[in-house]
């Protein structure tokens, strides 16, 4: 069963012809599994040594995350304004309310305001006010820019303008427009 040639050898080259064997196998094994994983490993000691002198000088995570909350919130109050705490129930009595101020304010006749809901964005709902004044032309372009001041938390949807009447010489004018404000859910 044996080669013949195997036969005709004395018991120390068979331990000789057997170590060759195991050399080489260690060799190829050597060769094909553990260098790549020992070049793999030094590859990777010397890339984390390099990000950690990299980064040695930045703050902790922690810190970072604290100021990035911190620039969020900052973000949430100049989205919502002051009204970033105030409940949705409560939020349309105040808009209400300042609507109703600022239209005394410049002499325009605050007609109606009708809120509703509107459609979910994303993680926001939309709260609509639907609102209807009349006045003359300056008066509603100066309740237009300080309508940005007193509810800068709220977007023009729709904007509309007619003439109210057609006898007088300085026209009233019909200003019909929808105001949205974006809430996150559950607040």
């Amino acid at each position: 069963m044996m080669p013949a040639f195997v036969t005709r050898l004395d018991l120390r080259q068979l331990w000789l012809l057997g170590g060759g064997v195991i050399a080489v196998l260690a060799a190829l094994m050597s060769m094909h599994a553990v260098r790549p994983q020992l070049k793999a490993y030094r590859a990777a000691v010397a890339a984390e040594s390099t990000l950690q002198a990299k980064h040695a000088s930045e703050p902790p995570l922690e810190q970072v995350l604290a100021q990035e909350n911190e620039a969020i919130e900052t973000l949430g109050r100049q989205l919502h304004g002051e009204m970033a705490d105030v409940p949705a129930r409560e939020l349309e009595a105040v808009v209400v309310g300042r609507l109703q101020s600022v239209s005394w304010r410049h002499g325009v006749e605050l007609v109606s305001v009708r809120p509703s809901h509107g459609e979910q964005v994303e993680m926001f709902e939309e709260l609509l006010f639907d609102v209807e004044l009349d006045g003359h032309y300056g008066d509603l372009y100066a309740w237009l820019q300080d309508l940005r001041g007193e509810l800068g938390f709220v977007v023009i949807k729709n904007f509309a303008v007619a003439r109210a009447d057609e006898d007088a010489s300085t026209p009233t004018l019909r200003a019909t427009l929808t105001l949205a404000a974006y809430r996150a859910l559950g607040s």
